[in-house]
C-alpha cells in the first residue's frame, strides 16, 4: 500500500492530522509537544501513555481515546504499520463542563479561555466517520473488502512508570456494535434538528443497518416494518424535531396521520410509509428554521400562537400571553425583528388563509372570512384587497397558483 497517499487522502477526507507511526518516538513526542495542552487533563496524550497503549494494540482494531476535554485520537495497526488520526472532537465546546473539570482538578479558572481556544479549533467528528473513511479508503487502496472492530478505551492512565512489564496489556472492552449504532442514531436526529432532508436517509439506512449488524438483509429490512420499531422511530423524531423549534401541535398532526396509516397498512406498504413520514417531518423542520431562524423564542411562540388561533378572535393581550412578556415589551419586540406589529402579521396570516381557501374550494367568501378570524365580512373584504390589491371574488376569478 502507497502509505503516503493513505495519510493524505485520509487526512484531506476528515481535514485532520494524521500520523504514520513508523518512528514512534518522535510522533508521539510530536503529538505531546503539540496537542498535550495540559497533562492532568490530557493524561493519555502524553508520549510515554500513548507509547503504552499503542505497543498492547492489536491489529485491524480502531482505537479511540476520549480525553476529559473531550478531546479524541485515534490508532490501528494494518499491514504492520501504525497509523494515528486525530487530536478531533467528539462534541461542541461546554464551559460549564469544563468549569467543573478544572474545579475537580484543582486548577485555576483563568485557564478556560486558552482550553476554549484549543477545543475548538479542532473539527467535530463522529466515530462512525472516522472507521468509515478508513475502511473506504483502504478498500480502495487495496482493492479488498477491509472491516475493523472498534475498542473505546477504559480509563485513563496517569503514571505508567511504575506498572510491571508483564502486566501491560491493553484492558478494552468491545463496544463496536453499540457505539455504531448511537453513532448513526445521532446522525439521524441531527439530520431531523437540522431539516436535513438530503441526509436523513443515509443516516437512517446506516442506522436500521447497525440496529441490525449481526443479522441478515431480510431482518434488517424488518426494521422498517415492525410497529415496535415504528414507535420508537416515531418517539426519536418527536423530540428531535421538538428540539428545533418545531411546533408541538404540528409535529403531533403529522406523526398522527402517520401512526393511523401505519395501523391500516399491510407490511408491504410500512417502508414507504415510513419514508413519507421522515419527508414530511424533516420538511416541516426545515420550513421552520428558514421562516423562524432569525426570531427570539418569543417571537417564534407568538407566530406559532397566531397560527393555530386564526379562526379565534385573539388580541394583543392574548399574543404576548402566549410570548410570556407583557403587551409593551413583547410589541416592541416583534416590531423589531419582524419589522411590523403583530396584529399586521395577524392580519396576513389570515389572508394568506383566506387566499388558499379561495383558489382551493368554493366555499362562500362569507364562510371563508368566518373560518379565517373575521366576523365582519366587510372589514374582511378591506383587509384582504389592502394584502393582495384585488377583492376576494376578484381574486377568485383569476385564481392565481401562488397566493
Amino acid at each position: 500500500m502507497d502509505t503516503q497517499l493513505f495519510l493524505k487522502l485520509i487526512s484531506n477526507l476528515l481535514d485532520i492530522p494524521v500520523f504514520d507511526g513508523t518512528d514512534m518516538d518522535e510522533t508521539l513526542k510530536h503529538i505531546e509537544e503539540n496537542f498535550c495542552i495540559n497533562k492532568t487533563l490530557q493524561p493519555m496524550y502524553t508520549a510515554d501513555a500513548l507509547h503504552y497503549l499503542i505497543r498492547s494494540a492489536k491489529p485491524n482494531v480502531l482505537y479511540e481515546i476520549i480525553d476529559y476535554l473531550n478531546i479524541s485520537i485515534s490508532f490501528f495497526i494494518f499491514d504492520s504499520k501504525i497509523f494515528l488520526l486525530g487530536p478531533y472532537a467528539k462534541g461542541e465546546f461546554s464551559e460549564s463542563a469544563v468549569d467543573e473539570l478544572l474545579i475537580k482538578n484543582k486548577l485555576p479558572s483563568s485557564m478556560v479561555m486558552p482550553l476554549r481556544l484549543y477545543c475548538t479549533k479542532f473539527n467535530i467528528i463522529t466515530t462512525n466517520q472516522i472507521q468509515n473513511t478508513i475502511t473506504q479508503v483502504l478498500s480502495a487502496l487495496e482493492d479488498t473488502t477491509i472491516s475493523f472492530d472498534y475498542r473505546r478505551l477504559s480509563g485513563f492512565i496517569a503514571d505508567t512508570s511504575d506498572i510491571n512489564s508483564d502486566e501491560k496489556i491493553l484492558l478494552e472492552t468491545n463496544y463496536s456494535d453499540i457505539y455504531r449504532r448511537y453513532d448513526s442514531e445521532n446522525r439521524f436526529l441531527n439530520a431531523i434538528r437540522l431539516g436535513d432532508i438530503d441526509n436523513v436517509f443515509n443516516a437512517f439506512s446506516d442506522m436500521a443497518q447497525n440496529s441490525f449488524t449481526a443479522l441478515a438483509t431480510k431482518e434488517v429490512r424488518s426494521y422498517y416494518l415492525s410497529p415496535a420499531s415504528f414507535s420508537i422511530i416515531i418517539a426519536l423524531t418527536r423530540k428531535a424535531a421538538e428540539q428545533s423549534g418545531l411546533s408541538v401541535i404540528t409535529i403531533n398532526n403529522i406523526t398522527q396521520k402517520y401512526v393511523q396509516r401505519f395501523s391500516v397498512n399491510n407490511n408491504k406498504s410500512h417502508q414507504n410509509i415510513i419514508a413519507d413520514y421522515i419527508v414530511e417531518l424533516v420538511n416541516a423542520v426545515k420550513e421552520h428554521r428558514l421562516a423562524y431562524a432569525s426570531y427570539s423564542k418569543h417571537v417564534v411562540k407568538a407566530i406559532q400562537y397566531m397560527d393555530l388561533h386564526l379562526s379565534d378572535p385573539i388580541t394583543i393581550e392574548d399574543i404576548a400571553a402566549a410570548a410570556n412578556l407583557s403587551v409593551s415589551h413583547f410589541s416592541r419586540i416583534f416590531k423589531s425583528e419582524v419589522g411590523e406589529t403583530a396584529m399586521s402579521t395577524l392580519a396576513k396570516m389570515r389572508c394568506k388563509k383566506a387566499a388558499t381557501l379561495l383558489k382551493e374550494t368554493n366555499l362562500p367568501i362569507g364562510e371563508i372570512s368566518s373560518l379565517v378570524g373575521y366576523s365582519d365580512n366587510n372589514y374582511f373584504v378591506k383587509v384582504f384587497k389592502k394584502t393582495y390589491g384585488d377583492t376576494p371574488s376578484d381574486f377568485r376569478k383569476r385564481k392565481p397558483k401562488n397566493p
